[in-house]
């Protein structure tokens, strides 16, 4: 399989679901990049809402411990579910 074929972005579609995405600006494993051009492709088609926030100095594995600054997953899921996952 080629690089495009096992991207998450080659599988953005328009009846997405709602998306949070947290990635480590230094991640050595997926460049923080690709994160950005994920969120940009879902939002280009997606009406569900779009998070993203790029945490600064953080690794890939940033979430092994739980933290205060990953506590924005729960909040962002509440959202999602008071709002039944439409709108931005």
């Amino acid at each position: 399989m080629s690089e495009a074929e096992t991207s998450p972005t080659a599988r953005v579609h328009a009846g997405a679901p709602p998306f949070l995405v947290v990635h480590g600006d230094h991640d050595t494993l997926v460049p923080a990049a690709d994160a950005r051009r994920f969120v940009s492709a879902l939002r280009q088609v997606s009406a569900a809402p779009v998070c993203h926030a790029e945490l600064p100095g953080a690794q890939h594995s940033f979430d092994v411990l739980r933290s205060v600054r990953f506590d924005a997953v729960e909040v962002f899921a509440a959202r999602v579910a008071e709002t039944g996952g439409g709108g931005r």
